[in-house]
Protein backbone atom coordinates (compact mmCIF):
# COMPACT_ATOMS: atom_id res chain seq x y z
CA UNK A 1 0.00 0.00 0.00
CA UNK A 2 1.35 3.77 -0.60
CA UNK A 3 2.40 5.28 1.94
CA UNK A 4 1.97 9.18 1.59
CA UNK A 5 1.45 10.80 5.26
CA UNK A 6 4.49 9.12 5.99
CA UNK A 7 7.29 11.14 4.90
CA UNK A 8 5.40 14.52 6.45
CA UNK A 9 4.79 12.82 9.51
CA UNK A 10 8.62 11.80 10.47
CA UNK A 11 9.70 15.34 9.91
CA UNK A 12 12.53 14.57 7.20
CA UNK A 13 10.15 15.50 3.73
CA UNK A 14 13.25 16.12 0.96
CA UNK A 15 11.79 20.31 1.51
CA UNK A 16 12.48 19.92 5.03
CA UNK A 17 16.57 19.64 5.16
CA UNK A 18 16.96 15.81 4.89
CA UNK A 19 19.11 16.46 7.83
CA UNK A 20 19.85 13.66 10.11
CA UNK A 21 21.01 15.94 12.84
CA UNK A 22 18.12 18.28 13.32
CA UNK A 23 14.53 17.73 14.52
CA UNK A 24 13.45 20.55 12.73
CA UNK A 25 10.58 20.11 10.21
CA UNK A 26 8.51 22.61 8.23
CA UNK A 27 5.41 22.75 6.93
CA UNK A 28 4.32 24.89 4.08
CA UNK A 29 1.25 25.01 2.49
CA UNK A 30 -0.28 25.05 -1.18
CA UNK A 31 -1.66 27.87 -2.67
CA UNK A 32 -4.27 27.43 -5.15
CA UNK A 33 -3.24 27.33 -8.32
CA UNK A 34 -4.57 25.60 -11.77
CA UNK A 35 -2.99 24.52 -14.74
CA UNK A 36 -2.41 26.76 -17.63
CA UNK A 37 -5.14 26.44 -20.16
CA UNK A 38 -6.85 28.49 -22.29
CA UNK A 39 -9.62 26.71 -23.06
CA UNK A 40 -10.76 24.99 -19.34
CA UNK A 41 -13.07 26.68 -16.94
CA UNK A 42 -12.07 27.96 -13.75
CA UNK A 43 -11.07 24.72 -11.79
CA UNK A 44 -11.85 24.31 -8.42
CA UNK A 45 -10.30 23.09 -5.30
CA UNK A 46 -11.60 19.53 -4.22
CA UNK A 47 -15.21 19.53 -3.22
CA UNK A 48 -14.46 18.00 0.38
CA UNK A 49 -12.39 21.53 0.84
CA UNK A 50 -13.00 23.36 4.53
CA UNK A 51 -16.44 25.53 4.66
CA UNK A 52 -16.07 29.00 4.36
CA UNK A 53 -15.47 31.35 7.22
CA UNK A 54 -16.88 34.32 7.26
CA UNK A 55 -14.67 37.28 5.67
CA UNK A 56 -14.80 39.37 9.11
CA UNK A 57 -13.02 36.62 10.78
CA UNK A 58 -11.50 33.22 9.92
CA UNK A 59 -14.24 31.80 12.00
CA UNK A 60 -14.25 27.61 12.83
CA UNK A 61 -16.52 26.05 10.83
CA UNK A 62 -17.09 22.16 10.85
CA UNK A 63 -14.44 20.12 9.76
CA UNK A 64 -14.48 17.79 6.49
CA UNK A 65 -11.95 15.49 5.01
CA UNK A 66 -9.03 17.57 3.21
CA UNK A 67 -7.03 16.98 0.14
CA UNK A 68 -3.12 15.98 1.75
CA UNK A 69 -0.65 19.51 0.10
CA UNK A 70 2.25 17.44 1.88
CA UNK A 71 1.82 14.27 -0.37
CA UNK A 72 4.44 13.26 -2.53
CA UNK A 73 4.46 14.16 -6.24
CA UNK A 74 2.96 11.78 -9.19
CA UNK A 75 5.14 10.98 -11.82
CA UNK A 76 3.38 12.92 -14.68
CA UNK A 77 5.42 11.41 -17.41
CA UNK A 78 8.48 9.38 -18.79
CA UNK A 79 12.16 10.88 -18.70
CA UNK A 80 12.88 13.67 -20.87
CA UNK A 81 15.69 12.90 -23.50
CA UNK A 82 17.01 16.33 -21.96
CA UNK A 83 17.55 15.14 -18.52
CA UNK A 84 21.46 13.51 -17.64
CA UNK A 85 22.11 10.37 -16.63
CA UNK A 86 21.80 10.21 -12.51
CA UNK A 87 25.47 9.89 -11.61
CA UNK A 88 25.71 13.45 -9.15
CA UNK A 89 26.38 10.85 -6.45
CA UNK A 90 28.18 7.91 -6.57
CA UNK A 91 27.35 5.13 -3.78
CA UNK A 92 29.49 4.54 -0.80
CA UNK A 93 32.38 1.84 -1.07
CA UNK A 94 31.94 -1.70 0.20
CA UNK A 95 35.13 -1.28 3.04
CA UNK A 96 34.08 2.53 3.59
CA UNK A 97 35.22 3.64 7.27
CA UNK A 98 32.68 4.73 9.93
CA UNK A 99 34.12 8.48 9.66
CA UNK A 100 33.24 8.14 5.51
CA UNK A 101 30.02 6.61 6.09
CA UNK A 102 29.08 9.22 8.72
CA UNK A 103 30.74 11.99 5.72
CA UNK A 104 28.52 10.31 3.06
CA UNK A 105 25.05 10.71 5.14
CA UNK A 106 25.70 14.91 4.85
CA UNK A 107 26.67 13.89 1.30
CA UNK A 108 22.88 12.17 0.39
CA UNK A 109 21.27 15.17 2.27
CA UNK A 110 23.26 17.89 0.04
CA UNK A 111 22.33 15.96 -2.99
CA UNK A 112 18.54 15.74 -1.80
CA UNK A 113 18.64 19.87 -0.75
CA UNK A 114 20.29 20.31 -4.08
CA UNK A 115 17.72 18.24 -5.95
CA UNK A 116 14.28 19.61 -4.64
CA UNK A 117 15.54 23.17 -4.01
CA UNK A 118 15.85 23.25 -7.99
CA UNK A 119 19.15 23.97 -8.25
CA UNK A 120 20.09 20.67 -10.31
CA UNK A 121 20.09 20.01 -13.88
CA UNK A 122 17.58 17.57 -13.70
CA UNK A 123 14.67 19.31 -15.72
CA UNK A 124 11.27 17.18 -15.24
CA UNK A 125 9.19 16.01 -12.54
CA UNK A 126 9.92 12.34 -13.40
CA UNK A 127 13.68 12.91 -13.45
CA UNK A 128 13.63 14.32 -9.99
CA UNK A 129 11.97 11.52 -8.46
CA UNK A 130 13.84 9.47 -9.55
CA UNK A 131 16.88 10.76 -8.79
CA UNK A 132 15.49 11.50 -5.21
CA UNK A 133 14.66 7.41 -5.04
CA UNK A 134 18.36 6.70 -6.30
CA UNK A 135 19.53 9.09 -3.77
CA UNK A 136 17.92 7.79 -0.64
CA UNK A 137 18.73 4.63 -1.42
CA UNK A 138 22.14 5.07 -1.43
CA UNK A 139 21.32 6.74 2.11
CA UNK A 140 19.58 3.81 3.20
CA UNK A 141 22.40 1.20 2.26
CA UNK A 142 24.70 3.63 3.90
CA UNK A 143 23.08 3.41 7.45
CA UNK A 144 22.84 -0.26 7.02
CA UNK A 145 26.39 -0.12 6.13
CA UNK A 146 27.36 1.63 9.58
CA UNK A 147 25.17 0.17 11.45
CA UNK A 148 26.66 -3.56 11.03
CA UNK A 149 30.37 -1.85 11.83
CA UNK A 150 31.61 -3.72 14.35
CA UNK A 151 32.66 -1.83 17.76
CA UNK A 152 30.62 1.35 16.62
CA UNK A 153 29.61 3.42 19.71
CA UNK A 154 26.28 3.77 21.09
CA UNK A 155 25.67 7.91 19.88
CA UNK A 156 26.87 7.32 16.30
CA UNK A 157 24.73 3.52 16.23
CA UNK A 158 22.04 6.22 17.15
CA UNK A 159 22.60 8.61 14.42
CA UNK A 160 23.10 5.79 11.76
CA UNK A 161 19.76 4.36 13.21
CA UNK A 162 18.01 7.72 12.86
CA UNK A 163 19.27 8.13 9.26
CA UNK A 164 17.86 4.44 8.40
CA UNK A 165 14.94 5.86 9.80
CA UNK A 166 15.10 9.29 7.49
CA UNK A 167 16.08 7.19 4.33
CA UNK A 168 13.21 4.67 4.58
CA UNK A 169 11.08 7.59 5.25
CA UNK A 170 12.00 9.79 2.17
CA UNK A 171 11.63 6.05 -0.04
CA UNK A 172 8.34 5.45 1.82
CA UNK A 173 7.33 9.70 0.98
CA UNK A 174 8.39 8.43 -2.91
CA UNK A 175 6.05 6.14 -3.29
CA UNK A 176 8.12 2.73 -1.95
CA UNK A 177 5.65 0.31 -1.11
CA UNK A 178 8.35 -1.75 0.04
CA UNK A 179 10.29 0.72 2.06
CA UNK A 180 6.93 1.53 3.34
CA UNK A 181 6.34 -1.75 4.82
CA UNK A 182 10.15 -1.77 5.93
CA UNK A 183 9.69 1.43 7.85
CA UNK A 184 7.05 0.46 9.50
CA UNK A 185 8.50 -2.92 10.61
CA UNK A 186 11.86 -0.87 11.80
CA UNK A 187 10.25 1.87 13.54
CA UNK A 188 8.02 -0.86 15.93
CA UNK A 189 11.57 -2.26 16.31
CA UNK A 190 12.75 0.88 17.60
CA UNK A 191 10.32 1.25 19.87
CA UNK A 192 12.64 -1.23 22.09
CA UNK A 193 15.82 0.84 22.29
CA UNK A 194 17.54 2.12 24.99
CA UNK A 195 18.08 5.52 23.09
CA UNK A 196 15.01 7.42 24.02
CA UNK A 197 15.71 10.06 20.44
CA UNK A 198 15.04 6.82 18.87
CA UNK A 199 12.13 5.88 20.67
CA UNK A 200 10.43 9.40 20.17
CA UNK A 201 11.43 8.95 16.48
CA UNK A 202 9.54 5.46 16.65
CA UNK A 203 6.52 6.91 17.89
CA UNK A 204 6.60 9.43 15.06
CA UNK A 205 6.32 7.10 12.61
CA UNK A 206 3.96 4.75 14.14
CA UNK A 207 1.49 7.56 14.55
CA UNK A 208 1.71 8.59 10.57
CA UNK A 209 1.09 4.88 10.30
CA UNK A 210 -2.10 5.24 12.52
CA UNK A 211 -3.54 7.95 10.99
CA UNK A 212 -2.73 6.30 7.67
CA UNK A 213 -5.02 3.17 8.21
CA UNK A 214 -7.81 6.08 9.52
CA UNK A 215 -7.60 8.22 6.33
CA UNK A 216 -7.58 4.79 4.30
CA UNK A 217 -10.77 3.75 6.22
CA UNK A 218 -7.88 0.07 7.06
CA UNK A 219 -9.16 1.09 10.74
CA UNK A 220 -11.75 2.24 12.82
CA UNK A 221 -10.66 2.16 15.68
CA UNK A 222 -8.36 5.07 17.19
CA UNK A 223 -7.06 2.97 20.28
CA UNK A 224 -3.52 2.46 19.08
CA UNK A 225 -3.34 6.19 18.24
CA UNK A 226 -4.85 7.10 21.44
CA UNK A 227 -2.22 4.96 22.68
CA UNK A 228 0.86 6.39 21.42
CA UNK A 229 -0.55 10.09 22.19
CA UNK A 230 -0.64 8.87 25.49
CA UNK A 231 3.36 8.14 25.55
CA UNK A 232 4.32 11.33 24.49
CA UNK A 233 2.27 13.35 27.11
CA UNK A 234 3.86 10.50 29.67
CA UNK A 235 7.48 11.52 28.05
CA UNK A 236 9.25 13.37 31.08
CA UNK A 237 11.26 14.81 27.88
CA UNK A 238 10.64 17.60 26.02
CA UNK A 239 9.43 16.79 22.20
CA UNK A 240 10.68 18.78 19.57
CA UNK A 241 8.72 19.74 16.69
CA UNK A 242 8.25 16.54 14.61
CA UNK A 243 6.38 15.05 17.69
CA UNK A 244 4.77 18.31 18.01
CA UNK A 245 3.93 18.34 14.25
CA UNK A 246 2.24 14.84 14.26
CA UNK A 247 0.01 15.09 17.06
CA UNK A 248 -1.08 18.42 15.52
CA UNK A 249 -1.75 16.02 12.58
CA UNK A 250 -3.09 13.85 14.57
CA UNK A 251 -5.73 16.10 15.64
CA UNK A 252 -6.60 17.34 12.39
CA UNK A 253 -7.45 14.00 10.67
CA UNK A 254 -9.41 12.83 13.66
CA UNK A 255 -11.28 16.41 13.07
CA UNK A 256 -11.59 15.72 9.98
CA UNK A 257 -12.99 11.98 9.92
CA UNK A 258 -15.66 13.41 12.88
CA UNK A 259 -13.56 10.68 15.44
CA UNK A 260 -14.32 13.86 17.94
CA UNK A 261 -14.12 12.18 20.98
CA UNK A 262 -10.58 11.13 19.92
CA UNK A 263 -9.61 14.29 18.79
CA UNK A 264 -10.47 16.22 21.99
CA UNK A 265 -8.30 13.59 23.68
CA UNK A 266 -5.40 14.69 21.54
CA UNK A 267 -6.14 17.92 21.65
CA UNK A 268 -5.57 18.18 25.41
CA UNK A 269 -2.66 16.28 25.00
CA UNK A 270 -0.79 19.11 22.98
CA UNK A 271 -2.46 21.20 25.18
CA UNK A 272 -0.69 20.06 28.68
CA UNK A 273 2.43 18.70 26.85
CA UNK A 274 2.99 21.71 24.83
CA UNK A 275 2.15 25.01 26.41
CA UNK A 276 5.00 25.66 28.68
CA UNK A 277 7.37 24.22 25.66
CA UNK A 278 10.68 26.38 25.55
CA UNK A 279 10.15 27.22 21.57
CA UNK A 280 7.45 30.20 21.70
CA UNK A 281 5.95 29.20 18.42
CA UNK A 282 4.88 25.53 19.77
CA UNK A 283 3.95 27.05 23.20
CA UNK A 284 2.15 29.71 21.38
CA UNK A 285 0.06 26.94 19.34
CA UNK A 286 -0.68 24.79 21.74
CA UNK A 287 -2.52 27.15 23.66
CA UNK A 288 -4.23 28.49 20.85
CA UNK A 289 -5.51 24.69 20.55
CA UNK A 290 -6.65 24.52 24.40
CA UNK A 291 -8.18 27.66 24.09
CA UNK A 292 -10.71 25.89 21.63
CA UNK A 293 -11.86 23.45 24.52
CA UNK A 294 -14.70 25.87 25.28
CA UNK A 295 -16.36 25.41 22.10
CA UNK A 296 -16.61 21.79 22.79
CA UNK A 297 -20.36 21.69 23.80
CA UNK A 298 -21.54 24.14 20.69
CA UNK A 299 -19.25 21.61 18.63
CA UNK A 300 -21.53 18.81 19.36
CA UNK A 301 -24.66 20.49 19.01
CA UNK A 302 -23.68 21.48 15.89
CA UNK A 303 -22.46 18.27 14.68
CA UNK A 304 -26.24 17.03 14.85
CA UNK A 305 -27.99 20.14 13.78
CA UNK A 306 -30.68 18.56 11.53
CA UNK A 307 -30.04 14.97 12.36
CA UNK A 308 -32.71 13.20 14.40
CA UNK A 309 -30.90 13.80 18.03
CA UNK A 310 -30.70 17.71 16.79
CA UNK A 311 -30.89 19.95 20.19
CA UNK A 312 -33.68 22.08 20.35
CA UNK A 313 -33.27 26.14 20.19
CA UNK A 314 -33.45 25.81 24.79
CA UNK A 315 -30.18 23.36 24.26
CA UNK A 316 -28.73 25.91 22.31
CA UNK A 317 -28.83 28.69 23.77
CA UNK A 318 -27.71 27.14 27.01
CA UNK A 319 -24.80 26.14 25.81
CA UNK A 320 -24.33 29.80 24.22
CA UNK A 321 -24.80 31.21 27.75
CA UNK A 322 -21.82 29.37 28.89
CA UNK A 323 -19.97 29.91 26.11
CA UNK A 324 -20.34 34.00 26.47
CA UNK A 325 -19.68 33.92 30.50
CA UNK A 326 -16.45 33.16 30.15
CA UNK A 327 -14.02 35.99 28.97
CA UNK A 328 -14.82 37.59 25.34
CA UNK A 329 -12.34 37.83 22.89
CA UNK A 330 -12.03 37.71 18.95
CA UNK A 331 -12.17 34.11 19.01
CA UNK A 332 -15.81 33.73 20.39
CA UNK A 333 -17.11 36.33 17.85
CA UNK A 334 -15.10 34.40 15.04
CA UNK A 335 -16.43 31.09 16.32
CA UNK A 336 -19.76 32.42 16.48
CA UNK A 337 -20.06 34.06 13.21
CA UNK A 338 -18.88 30.93 11.99
CA UNK A 339 -21.87 29.19 13.53
CA UNK A 340 -23.89 31.15 12.44
CA UNK A 341 -23.53 30.98 8.82
CA UNK A 342 -22.88 27.66 8.74
CA UNK A 343 -26.27 27.04 10.12
CA UNK A 344 -28.22 29.54 8.69
CA UNK A 345 -29.70 27.26 5.88
CA UNK A 346 -30.82 24.25 8.51
CA UNK A 347 -34.25 23.77 9.01
CA UNK A 348 -34.31 24.74 12.60
CA UNK A 349 -34.70 28.65 12.10
CA UNK A 350 -35.12 29.03 16.43
CA UNK A 351 -31.57 27.98 16.40
CA UNK A 352 -30.17 29.89 13.84
CA UNK A 353 -32.17 32.98 15.35
CA UNK A 354 -30.82 32.04 18.83
CA UNK A 355 -27.07 32.05 17.30
CA UNK A 356 -28.07 35.77 15.96
CA UNK A 357 -29.55 37.21 19.02
CA UNK A 358 -26.35 36.10 20.95
CA UNK A 359 -24.30 37.66 18.65
CA UNK A 360 -26.52 40.89 18.80
CA UNK A 361 -26.54 40.54 22.38
CA UNK A 362 -23.23 39.85 23.28
CA UNK A 363 -20.69 41.96 21.41
CA UNK A 364 -23.20 45.42 20.41
CA UNK A 365 -23.32 48.29 23.00
CA UNK A 366 -21.47 46.12 25.33
CA UNK A 367 -18.54 47.71 27.46
CA UNK A 368 -16.67 44.40 27.77
CA UNK A 369 -16.01 44.20 24.38
CA UNK A 370 -13.17 46.09 22.29
CA UNK A 371 -14.50 48.64 19.69
CA UNK A 372 -12.98 46.55 16.81
CA UNK A 373 -14.56 43.62 17.57
CA UNK A 374 -17.49 45.12 17.91
CA UNK A 375 -17.28 46.80 14.94
CA UNK A 376 -16.93 43.61 13.09
CA UNK A 377 -20.09 42.22 14.85
CA UNK A 378 -22.02 45.65 13.39
CA UNK A 379 -20.77 44.49 10.08
CA UNK A 380 -21.51 40.28 10.25
CA UNK A 381 -25.21 41.57 11.53
CA UNK A 382 -25.88 44.06 8.68
CA UNK A 383 -24.46 41.72 6.11
CA UNK A 384 -27.42 39.14 7.77
CA UNK A 385 -29.97 41.92 7.55
CA UNK A 386 -29.67 42.52 4.02
CA UNK A 387 -29.84 38.88 3.13
CA UNK A 388 -32.84 38.77 4.67
CA UNK A 389 -34.09 41.95 2.84
CA UNK A 390 -33.35 40.87 -0.47
CA UNK A 391 -35.14 37.71 -0.62
CA UNK A 392 -38.14 38.79 -3.07
CA UNK A 393 -37.26 41.61 -4.13
CA UNK A 394 -35.86 42.05 -7.62
CA UNK A 395 -32.33 42.45 -8.94
CA UNK A 396 -31.14 44.38 -11.41
CA UNK A 397 -27.81 44.39 -13.01
CA UNK A 398 -25.95 47.26 -14.66
CA UNK A 399 -22.22 46.20 -14.25
CA UNK A 400 -20.77 45.33 -17.61
CA UNK A 401 -18.77 42.41 -18.86
CA UNK A 402 -15.23 41.57 -17.85
CA UNK A 403 -14.29 42.90 -21.55
CA UNK A 404 -16.02 46.16 -20.61
CA UNK A 405 -19.23 45.05 -22.94
CA UNK A 406 -22.65 45.84 -21.94
CA UNK A 407 -24.39 42.73 -20.30
CA UNK A 408 -28.50 42.64 -21.46
CA UNK A 409 -29.90 41.69 -17.78
CA UNK A 410 -33.40 41.37 -19.60
CA UNK A 411 -32.00 38.27 -22.12
CA UNK A 412 -31.73 36.41 -18.31
CA UNK A 413 -35.62 36.61 -18.13
CA UNK A 414 -37.24 33.14 -17.93
CA UNK A 415 -34.54 31.50 -16.75
CA UNK A 416 -33.35 30.31 -13.32
CA UNK A 417 -30.45 32.45 -12.91
CA UNK A 418 -27.21 31.14 -10.61
CA UNK A 419 -25.05 34.10 -10.13
CA UNK A 420 -21.74 33.18 -7.68
CA UNK A 421 -19.90 35.71 -6.60
CA UNK A 422 -15.95 34.90 -6.79
CA UNK A 423 -12.59 36.49 -6.84
CA UNK A 424 -9.15 35.15 -7.89
CA UNK A 425 -7.58 36.12 -4.45
CA UNK A 426 -9.94 33.96 -2.48
CA UNK A 427 -10.01 30.70 -4.61
CA UNK A 428 -12.82 29.32 -2.45
CA UNK A 429 -15.02 31.25 -4.17
CA UNK A 430 -14.49 29.13 -7.40
CA UNK A 431 -15.14 25.78 -5.81
CA UNK A 432 -18.63 26.01 -6.64
CA UNK A 433 -18.42 26.73 -10.05
CA UNK A 434 -17.60 23.49 -11.60
CA UNK A 435 -20.91 22.17 -9.58
CA UNK A 436 -22.92 25.17 -11.39
CA UNK A 437 -21.60 24.51 -15.18
CA UNK A 438 -23.20 20.89 -14.28
CA UNK A 439 -26.40 22.05 -13.21
CA UNK A 440 -26.56 24.25 -16.28
CA UNK A 441 -26.25 21.20 -18.57
CA UNK A 442 -28.95 19.22 -16.58
CA UNK A 443 -31.40 21.87 -16.71
CA UNK A 444 -30.48 23.03 -20.09
CA UNK A 445 -32.54 25.95 -21.59
CA UNK A 446 -34.17 26.49 -17.44
CA UNK A 447 -31.21 27.24 -16.03
CA UNK A 448 -28.36 30.28 -16.92
CA UNK A 449 -24.97 31.29 -14.69
CA UNK A 450 -23.41 35.01 -14.81
CA UNK A 451 -20.74 35.32 -12.47
CA UNK A 452 -19.73 38.09 -10.55
CA UNK A 453 -16.48 39.17 -10.14
CA UNK A 454 -14.88 40.84 -7.18
CA UNK A 455 -11.27 41.80 -7.90
CA UNK A 456 -10.14 44.87 -6.83
CA UNK A 457 -7.05 43.83 -9.12
CA UNK A 458 -6.77 44.43 -12.91
CA UNK A 459 -3.27 42.66 -13.11
CA UNK A 460 -4.56 39.49 -11.58
CA UNK A 461 -7.75 39.28 -13.07
CA UNK A 462 -6.09 39.68 -16.38
CA UNK A 463 -4.02 36.58 -15.98
CA UNK A 464 -6.67 34.72 -14.12
CA UNK A 465 -8.59 35.52 -17.63
CA UNK A 466 -5.37 34.49 -19.65
CA UNK A 467 -5.60 31.29 -18.07
CA UNK A 468 -8.80 30.27 -17.83
CA UNK A 469 -12.06 30.62 -20.11
CA UNK A 470 -14.86 31.04 -18.96
CA UNK A 471 -18.26 29.36 -20.55
CA UNK A 472 -20.77 31.29 -19.20
CA UNK A 473 -20.70 35.76 -19.06
CA UNK A 474 -19.52 37.21 -15.99
CA UNK A 475 -19.89 41.05 -14.97
CA UNK A 476 -17.59 43.30 -12.63
CA UNK A 477 -18.53 46.30 -11.10
CA UNK A 478 -16.38 49.06 -13.44
CA UNK A 479 -15.79 51.87 -10.03
CA UNK A 480 -12.32 51.06 -8.82
CA UNK A 481 -13.59 52.81 -5.61
CA UNK A 482 -16.31 49.98 -4.78
CA UNK A 483 -14.73 47.28 -6.83
CA UNK A 484 -13.74 44.10 -4.14
CA UNK A 485 -15.96 43.06 -1.05
CA UNK A 486 -17.41 47.05 -0.99
CA UNK A 487 -19.35 45.61 -4.26
CA UNK A 488 -22.79 47.60 -3.71
CA UNK A 489 -24.22 44.12 -5.08
CA UNK A 490 -22.58 41.91 -2.81
CA UNK A 491 -23.30 44.49 -0.25
CA UNK A 492 -27.13 44.65 -1.10
CA UNK A 493 -27.23 41.12 -1.66
CA UNK A 494 -25.29 40.19 2.20
CA UNK A 495 -21.78 38.96 1.13
CA UNK A 496 -20.55 37.49 4.09
CA UNK A 497 -18.57 34.57 3.52
CA UNK A 498 -17.39 32.17 0.44
CA UNK A 499 -18.52 30.42 -1.59
CA UNK A 500 -21.22 32.58 -2.25
CA UNK A 501 -24.23 32.87 -4.45
CA UNK A 502 -27.28 34.30 -5.12
CA UNK A 503 -30.38 32.30 -7.55
CA UNK A 504 -32.75 34.73 -9.25
CA UNK A 505 -35.91 33.38 -10.28
CA UNK A 506 -37.28 33.70 -13.83
CA UNK A 507 -38.88 36.86 -13.27
CA UNK A 508 -35.98 38.42 -12.10
CA UNK A 509 -36.48 38.53 -8.26
CA UNK A 510 -33.64 36.99 -5.80
CA UNK A 511 -35.14 33.37 -4.80
CA UNK A 512 -32.20 31.47 -2.51
CA UNK A 513 -28.90 33.07 -1.12
CA UNK A 514 -26.54 30.64 -0.47
CA UNK A 515 -22.69 30.41 1.20
CA UNK A 516 -20.95 27.58 2.13
CA UNK A 517 -19.55 24.75 -0.17
CA UNK A 518 -22.13 22.39 0.30
CA UNK A 519 -24.43 24.40 -0.32
CA UNK A 520 -28.03 22.23 -1.66
CA UNK A 521 -28.76 24.20 -5.08
CA UNK A 522 -29.91 21.25 -6.77
CA UNK A 523 -32.77 20.65 -4.10
CA UNK A 524 -33.37 24.68 -4.54
CA UNK A 525 -33.77 24.64 -8.01
CA UNK A 526 -35.37 21.05 -8.72
CA UNK A 527 -38.38 23.11 -6.33
CA UNK A 528 -38.72 25.90 -8.05
CA UNK A 529 -38.66 24.28 -11.29
CA UNK A 530 -41.78 21.77 -10.00
CA UNK A 531 -43.46 25.11 -8.95
CA UNK A 532 -43.00 27.19 -11.49
CA UNK A 533 -42.68 24.76 -15.02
Amino acid sequence: MTRRLIITIVGVSLLSGCSSKTDDVTSKGTKYQAADSGDETPAAPAPDAPSAAPMTANAPSPASPTSDPTAAPAVDGMLDASDPAPTGLAPLADDASLETTLAYFEKTNDALRQLMSGQSAFTTQAAQIAEAKRISAEKLAAAEHAIALPDIQPATLTVARRTKLEALSQLAGLQDVAAAEQLEAYATELAASDDPDLVNDSRVVRLGFELDKIRTGQSKSTDQLLALVGEFQASDRELGMPAFYALQQSFGVLSQYDYNDAARAVRDAIASKFANHSDPQIAGSAKMMAAAAKFDNLDKLHANLGGEEAAGAEQWQAAIDELVAQPIDVSTFQYLAGLALSSEGSANPDVVKVIYDAIRKTFIGSENVAPEIAAEAEAFLAASDNRREAIGQPLDIQYPDLAGGELDWNAFRGSIVLMPFWTTSRPESLQIIPGLQELEKEFEGKVKILGVNLDDSDEELAEFRRRFRSTFPNVRNPDRASQGVRDPLATQLGLASFPFAAIVDADGNVAKILMGPQMEIRDVITKMIEAKP
